[in-house]
């Protein structure tokens, strides 16, 4: 009887320890896939500032990083995992997700310093929030709508200078705003239509293999610059995405079979945090008082945004 109690105790203390374990991983995946993308943002910049059209800074990381998914495939023997079934879903959850964002980022980078750039993705769980509105049912609560407005004000605060000209930096500061919202249509996409069956690093590596064959050749038709132009360092930089998009891609699929969308938007919070840290102490940027104010605002609203969805 004595030996009995001692198997279930130690049952029992081994679910436990495995609840407690599948708690924290979707935190430590939100961490993890925040952390690379924030780091791939300020490669990103790096590659922009070097002079290397957008649209290679795209289309060379996406090629890149799908041949490391591939080779690990190949390596564990899986590459028959890699469905046909699943093209639509590894389209339209790329384009959403991965190629739209990642071209309108480069494209506001060349202008936003990191940083600043950063404090906008914080807009992608309230336009998850929002967009997801219609598949719940429940609406728009007061304390919602007044969350979604202070960090929209905050955002606005710290992406909009006194100095501000809208015919100059409007459509710089439009384009940087879409990154969030096709990352919240991402979001929303990957969470309705999210392949249960299928495996995430299968997934990874179909949605990073389309995205490469629709925008490497659109990036050699129409070429602003000459692959050949590109000095040895920032090809370096350009490797150096291509190994962390990887990465970045294995643990996002990993993630949103874990989750749901609002769940994965918070991803954005980790981006912000880490990318004005990278912003100050690799590209000299400083804190000023906009950052300053912005934040504490931004991380209140999304505190109420988030704490009425739980409710």
């Amino acid at each position: 009887m004595q030996e009995h109690s001692l198997r279930l105790g130690k049952v029992k203390q081994e679910n436990r320890r495995t609840i407690s374990f599948s708690q924290r991983t979707p935190f430590l995946y939100v961490i993890g896939v925040g952390t690379s993308v924030a780091v791939n943002i300020a490669l990103a910049k790096q590659s922009v500032m070097n002079g290397i059209d957008p649209l290679k800074v795209l289309s060379i990381p996406l090629l890149g990083a799908a041949m490391l998914l591939l080779m690990y495939l190949g390596i564990k023997g899986d590459l028959k995992s890699l469905n046909v079934k699943y093209f639509r879903y590894c389209l339209f959850a790329g384009l959403l997700g991965v190629s739209l964002p990642n071209l309108a980022s480069n494209l506001a980078l060349q202008e936003l310093p990191a940083s600043t750039f950063s404090v906008l993705l914080t807009l992608s769980p309230l336009f998850t929030l929002l967009l997801s509105i219609p598949f719940q049912r429940i609406g728009l609560s007061l304390r919602r709508i007044t969350g979604i407005g202070i960090s929209f004000v905050a955002v606005m605060f710290v992406t909009i200078s006194p100095d501000f000209r809208l015919q100059e930096e409007g459509g710089i500061i439009l384009i940087a705003i879409s990154v969030p919202l096709f990352l919240a249509m991402g979001n929303i996409y990957r969470s309705r239509c999210y392949p249960t069956l299928a495996s995430p690093i299968a997934l990874a590596t179909g949605v990073l293999c389309v995205q490469s064959l629709i925008w490497m050749p659109i990036s050699i038709v129409i070429e602003l610059e000459s692959f050949s132009t590109i000095s040895f360092g920032s090809w370096l930089v350009l490797f150096s995405m291509s190994v962390n998009s990887a990465f970045s891609y294995f643990l996002t699929f990993r993630l949103q079979a874990l989750t749901d969308g609002l769940g994965f938007s918070q991803v954005g919070n980790v981006v912000t945090v880490v990318g004005i840290g990278i912003g100050i102490l690799f590209f000299s940027e400083g804190l000023g008082y906009q950052l300053m104010v912005a934040l504490p605002l931004l991380f209140v609203g999304l505190a109420m945004t988030n704490k009425s969805a739980r409710n």
